[in-house]
Formats: structure tokens, sequence, C-alpha cells
């Protein structure tokens, strides 16, 4: 079995869940104010549900479009309204959060006890959106000597899905490999892939180029 233990979305996520840990402690060291935490979680939900409420004015526009076509492509009129379901949920979800985010800043707003209970309560109502915020203003801070963060991250969610298999009775692998122990081999796999035409690189990511492979 190949672990997967580097991607994009594994580097995002625990660079997230480390800025989330981060902030989290300037909270509760006091360094950060009252009115500053309840400031930037409520900006941060509210920016996710304009973001969302504008995908989802796109993508009405689309499935209307497609729906009032003299030719009607019915697999793309399918794929749309898909697509337009998806983001509609996603706005629901985005919507409660924003009113969950609202109800935890009043009560730790209000409270005069210090209720280690209610910041978190506040931090958690808002957690991605805020986790995206603070990675917008902060991630550039990661850099090379940080692998252990992603590393931490990569290996509790694979111990997560051993004890997953253990329980749904699925016999252990006899070889694991993790791509983080043939990083070299991968890269010069890759530039083979380059110099032979059948991949390109985009946006500091390289893809496989289907059209080149199939007219090879």
């Amino acid at each position: 079995m190949n672990i997967t233990d580097i991607d994009d979305k594994i580097i995002v996520r625990a660079r997230r869940t480390e800025l989330l840990r981060r902030y989290r402690e300037r909270c509760l060291s006091g360094s950060v104010g009252k009115a500053d935490v309840c400031e930037r979680v409520l900006e941060a939900a509210n920016k996710t549900l304009i973001d969302e409420q504008e995908k989802c004015e796109k993508l009405t526009q689309e499935y209307e479009s497609l729906s009032s076509a003299e030719k009607k492509d019915s697999k793309e009129i399918t794929a749309a309204e898909t697509a337009l379901k998806e983001e509609e949920l996603k706005r629901s979800q985005a919507e409660g959060a924003l009113s969950k985010a609202k109800e935890a800043a009043s009560a730790f707003a209000n409270d005069k006890s210090g209720s280690e209970k209610l910041l978190m309560a506040l931090l958690e109502s808002a957690k991605d959106s805020l986790a995206e915020s603070l990675d917008k203003e902060e991630g550039h801070v990661f850099g090379g000597s940080d692998h252990e963060i992603f590393k931490a991250h990569a290996t509790k969610f694979e111990g997560l899905f051993h004890e997953d298999m253990d329980i749904l009775g699925v016999k252990p692998p006899t070889i694991l490999t993790r791509v983080s122990e043939y990083v070299p081999e991968v890269v010069s796999y890759i530039e083979g892939i380059e110099k032979k035409g059948m991949a390109y690189a985009s946006n500091g990511s390289v893809y496989f180029d289907t059209h080149a492979f199939i007219k090879a």
C-alpha cells in the first residue's frame, strides 16, 4: 500500500491547523483582545458567506442559460444543476456558520468571567473561515524548516485510517510506502515525463498531458 502523505491539500490543511493553534494560544494568553477576536471571527465568516453567494449566483446564471438555450444538452444541464445544488448547500452551511459565530461572539463579548469555554466556542463556530483568513495573512511564515508540522498532520490521519480498516476487518498491508520516502524518485520521474512532452507546469504544479499521451 502506498500512502500519499504529501499533496497540496495536506499542506494547506496542516498549515491552517497550525495557524489556528497559534492564534488560539494568543487569544488564551490575552494578547488578542475580546473585541478583536469577535471582529476577526465575524469578518471571516461573513466573507465566506459573500464568496459562496457570489458563486451561487454565477452557477444559477449558467444553469438558467443552459436550460433556456434552443439546443439543450441534457448532460451539461444535469452537470450544471448538480454543481448549483452543491454550491447552494455550501451557501447554506456558510449562513449557518455565520449565525453560530454571531451567537458565540455575543456570548463571549458579554461574558465577565473570562470563560475559556466561550472563547473556544467562538473560534470553533467559524473555524474553516478563520483558518483561511489567517492563512492569507500569515501563511507565508512557513518555510522549509516546518516539515514536522506537515508530517504530524499526515501521520495523524494515516493512523485513523488504519484504525478504521482494522475495525472493518481489513488485513493490514504487508508492505507500506509513503510518498515522502520517495521524493527524489518522484521528482526524477516527473522530470522525465516533462522532457517527453507528456506533462506541463501550471500554477506551481505539474499535470499529466492526456492529449499529448493520446496523440503519442
